[in-house]
């Protein structure tokens, strides 16, 4: 992380907080409960007239949780077809970054 804070001219000394897990990739079980728990649905505003912040936070976010079927992993032969395209372009950025990015193509 300090070698790639450095090469984005940040302060190195800057420790980023990677404890939690955002944006992780998942589909919903229940379309319909997903809606419900949408700003467009009455739920959330019905809620605030009788449970507390912390509490509201706390039940959605376990019910979001329990609506969330991961993705399943991608197919090597897919992510080969799609890495195959970007080969050269991908060697050209690991010389320009001077790291190793072999990891990216491979199988």
């Amino acid at each position: 992380m300090r070698r790639l804070h450095g090469f984005l001219e940040v302060d190195e000394s800057f420790t980023p907080d990677v404890s939690r897990i955002h944006n992780r990739g998942a589909r919903v079980r229940s379309v319909r409960l997903s809606r419900l728990m949408g700003p467009d649905f009455s739920l959330g505003r019905r809620a605030r007239m009788w449970m507390p912040r912390p509490m509201r936070r706390a039940v959605g976010s376990r019910l979001r949780e329990a609506n969330r079927i991961p993705v399943p992993p991608l197919d090597p032969e897919i992510r080969n077809e799609l890495t195959r395209p970007q080969h050269d372009d991908i060697l050209r950025l690991q010389d320009l970054v001077g790291r190793d990015l072999t990891h990216w193509l491979a199988k």
